[in-house]
């Protein structure tokens, strides 16, 4: 089946504040005591934001700006918060009158096990990694 042939979503064809009462009941979590966890190896997005360009320009903003995330790192290794970073401001350029950073509501929590080497792999300068034990 061509591009040409595949049906739009009907969801696209409903008002934009249907819309976003839609995504907000798909992606923003109910209980706002409980965070949504990222883990290093585990950086996922819901589905919903890989349908299409359209939903996912729609809707991203919602996940990001009306949820709490809690980054959990270990062994004080940077790779995460460091990702976090980069995902958020690359989203910020796409979708900057839509996306606000400082409404990205984000904790840390770092386990007491310290890993020196994670520490001094990172080059702060230009956060690359000068450790290749620590290349991902």
């Amino acid at each position: 089946m061509a591009a040409a042939d595949i049906p739009a979503s009907p969801l696209l064809e409903l008002p934009g504040e249907l819309r976003n009462r839609i995504y907000r009941l798909l992606l923003v979590e109910d209980d706002e005591s409980l965070p949504i966890t990222v883990v290093k190896e585990r950086f996922e997005e819901p589905a919903i934001l890989y349908a299409c360009s359209e939903i996912r320009h729609e809707a991203t903003p919602i996940y990001y700006c009306e949820n709490r995330f809690c980054l959990e790192v270990t062994s004080f290794d940077p790779r995460l918060p460091l990702r976090w970073t980069r995902k958020l401001l690359a989203m910020w350029k796409r979708y900057n009158d839509e996306f606000d950073l400082l409404f990205v509501d984000t904790t840390v929590n770092m386990d007491m096990y310290p890993n020196w080497a994670s520490l001094i792999g990172v080059d702060p300068r230009s956060q690359r990694w000068h450790n290749p034990a620590l290349q991902e």
